[in-house]
């Protein structure tokens, strides 16, 4: 069942998409049993067969067979449709890093479809998904900061964002960056100092699988145009490594990170392009579990 957005063309979940990717899914001779197994079957319609397969996948942990449980709770294959069940079966995946149920637990918080409405929450699954390419999370994560709904108004965001949005094909998102061109003023109050950004994800003290770190913050608006730098260390008693330092418009970045540490920190620059003003993010640390 799709999910209700905010504008036409706005925040809707991925449902449909996911059904569609099982059942080419199903096809790939690639697949390995038992994923082949429940494939075939959803795509035969033995949703009771598909649900027993996933749901021992899920027990040992595979995102991936989590989501599509999510899928079938959502649009009530094999089983009574129950948003809430789904919203489970997301967050549940999405915690394991897999983007497509980082979008639906975006989607499902923001339109308070089988969880209490919470636009803060939704922002940063947007922006988690965001980080993998998904150009409707960047579009919604616009409109989000466009609005100051869950996260600081910040224009000069959205404008980011929804520029990685058309240029990932999306018309509308090209709209707002037209229209955020002829008005790029922010809402902050006029300030010589600049306000540093808050910490998003990973929390401090988080432990997460190595590799890809979604790395999340929000901005507050400024009185000045800013962009931000984003860097990452590895940490080794009182010693810090640089593994990760770039600049970005956006508030969101997918970071691949090699496990040969085990502590990790990260903060975000907010710098001034015009006069080289900055301020500095607080350090969040976090580790990554050892691989095996």
């Amino acid at each position: 069942m799709p999910v209700p957005g905010r504008t036409r063309v706005g925040r809707t979940a991925v449902a449909v998409l996911g059904l569609l990717a099982v059942q080419a899914g199903a096809g790939r001779a690639a697949l390995a049993s038992p994923r082949a197994d429940a494939a075939h079957a959803y795509a035969n319609g033995d949703y009771a067969q598909a649900r027993g397969v996933w749901s021992s996948l899920a027990a040992a942990g595979d995102a991936d067979a989590a989501y599509r449980l999510g899928l079938m709770s959502d649009l009530g294959q094999g089983t009574r449709e129950n948003a809430a069940d789904a919203f489970r079966w997301y967050r549940r995946a999405a915690e394991a890093g897999y983007a497509p149920a980082e979008f639906n637990v975006a989607v499902m918080s923001d339109s308070a479809r089988g969880v209490p409405h919470n636009t803060a929450l939704a922002a940063e699954w947007y922006a988690r998904a965001a980080t993998h390419g998904n150009h409707r999370a960047q579009y919604n994560l616009g409109l989000l900061y466009s609005t100051g709904d869950g996260v600081p108004r910040n224009k000069p965001v959205a404008r980011a964002w929804f520029h990685l949005a058309a240029i990932g094909g999306l018309p509308a998102a090209a709209d707002h960056v037209e229209a955020l061109s002829s008005h790029p003023g922010t809402s902050g109050a006029p300030s010589a100092s600049l306000r540093p950004v808050h910490p998003v994800a990973p929390r401090p003290g988080a432990t997460l699988a190595p590799n890809a770190v979604e790395i999340v913050w929000t901005a507050p608006s400024q009185a000045v145009p800013v962009r931000f730098f984003l860097q990452v260390v590895a940490r080794d008693g009182s010693k810090s490594r640089e593994i990760y330092a770039a600049y970005t418009d956006a508030t969101a970045a997918l970071v691949h990170v090699a496990p040969g540490h085990r502590s990790y920190a990260w903060r975000v620059y907010t710098v001034s392009p015009t006069t080289a003003d900055y301020s500095i993010g607080a350090w969040t640390a976090f580790t990554l579990r050892r691989a095996g």
